[in-house]
Formats: C-alpha cells, sequence, structure tokens
C-alpha cells in the first residue's frame, strides 16, 4: 500500500479511464465494433502501464530499505479544498481549456466528488458511481442550457474525478502476482463502477430531456 499511493499519482494521469467509460457508453447503445475495440485498447494501455510498474518495482525493490514506521495518519478534511483547487488547474491544463475555464472544472469536480460521497455513504460503494454521474450529467445539461455551451466542458473534468481505471493496474498487478481471487475481484468492481457511471449519465439524459 505505500509504494503504491506515489505509483498511483504518477500513473494517474496516463490511466485511460475516460476511454473505458467511453467504451462501456458505446457498447450501451449498441455500436458494438467502436465498443469493442476502444475496449481492448483500454485494456492493452493497462497490460503496458502494469508491467512497467511492475518492471520498475522489481528493479528497485532489492535496493529499498524496509520501513518500521507506523501508519500515517489521513488527512484532515479541510486538504480537499486545495487538492479540488489542484484538479481543476491540472484538468484545465489536460483537457486544453481555456483559462478562464478553470471554475467549470473546480465546480464540476466538486459536483463529482460531493456526489460520489453522498451516494456512497448512504447507499452503498456502487450506488456512489451512480449518483455521482447522474448528479454530474444533469448538472452538464444545465450548464448546457444556460451558457448555450457544451455539456462535455462540464462533464468530462468531473468524470474524470470518477474513472475507476486504477482498479484495471491493481487487478493486472495482482495477476501477475498470482493472486487471482484479488485480481479478479477487483477487475470485476472496476467493470461495475464503469458501468454505474454510464448508467448514471444515461438517466441523467433521460431525466432531464423528459422534464425540459
Amino acid at each position: 500500500f505505500v509504494e503504491w499511493i506515489p505509483l498511483a499519482a504518477g500513473l494517474i494521469i496516463l490511466l485511460p479511464g475516460l476511454s473505458l467509460v467511453d467504451a462501456v457508453e458505446e457498447l450501451a447503445h449498441g455500436h458494438l465494433t467502436s465498443g469493442g475495440a476502444r475496449m481492448a485498447g483500454v485494456f492493452v494501455a493497462l497490460l503496458a502501464m502494469t508491467f512497467g510498474a511492475v518492471l520498475g518495482l522489481a528493479v528497485v525493490r532489492p535496493m529499498t530499505v524496509i520501513s518500521t514506521a507506523g501508519v500515517a495518519d489521513p488527512l484532515p478534511p479541510w486538504f480537499l479544498i486545495p487538492a479540488l483547487l489542484a484538479v481543476a488547474v491540472g484538468s484545465t491544463i489536460r483537457f486544453r481549456a481555456r483559462l478562464q475555464d478553470v471554475w467549470i472544472a473546480l465546480a464540476a469536480s466538486t459536483v463529482a466528488l460531493v456526489a460520489s460521497r453522498i451516494g456512497k455513504e448512504s447507499m452503498g460503494a456502487y450506488a456512489g458511481p451512480f449518483v455521482a454521474a447522474l448528479v454530474l450529467g444533469l448538472a452538464a445539461n444545465l450548464f448546457s442550457r444556460a451558457t448555450h455551451r457544451p455539456g462535455q466542458l462540464f462533464s468530462v473534468p468531473g468524470l474524470a474525478l470518477l474513472v475507476p481505471c486504477s482498479f484495471g493496474v491493481q487487478s493486472i498487478s495482482a495477476l501477475l502476482s498470482e493472486d487471482t481471487i484479488v485480481g479478479v475481484d477487483t477487475a470485476f468492481h472496476m467493470v461495475l463502477t464503469a458501468m454505474a457511471l454510464v448508467t448514471g449519465l444515461l438517466f441523467s439524459n433521460a431525466i432531464f430531456r423528459k422534464r425540459l
């Protein structure tokens, strides 16, 4: 777990999470060829990153001094504020948005995070991504209607916080370590989370169009 924190921090920008959600959404709409091809590309990217991470750990581990320090204390709740600000700036750069749109990325990231935590605490682990995607999709539709700008400008930065592709790296890493049960369970969790996100987005579009 200690070595996974810096590893995940470095891999987060490379994870094909949005491609995974797009693949599941295309499959849900019946676009089997494009959805299957995109899904295959996601798993190839995850496999390549996992091999690189495992190789790097195998090279460094013999030179690593094992620490006997205790478990670190979790960060205080107020730390989410600078974290969300950093995420907003990073999303603006990553998705090549305009500098004045950084507040949109901040609002989307905040909506996604708060809705995900409320849904998870009140209805369970798999309800969190669904509720977050549902609220995010509704907010994106309202943003599009109010500003006459694409809803993806709001939904994509928020969705980037919710994608479960880090589970894919953990799953393949566990399988390569011959921990089959953990690997399969983590992969199943990744797929279910992606399905929950896509279902939430589909529901938000259906509800919004029906009511407005």
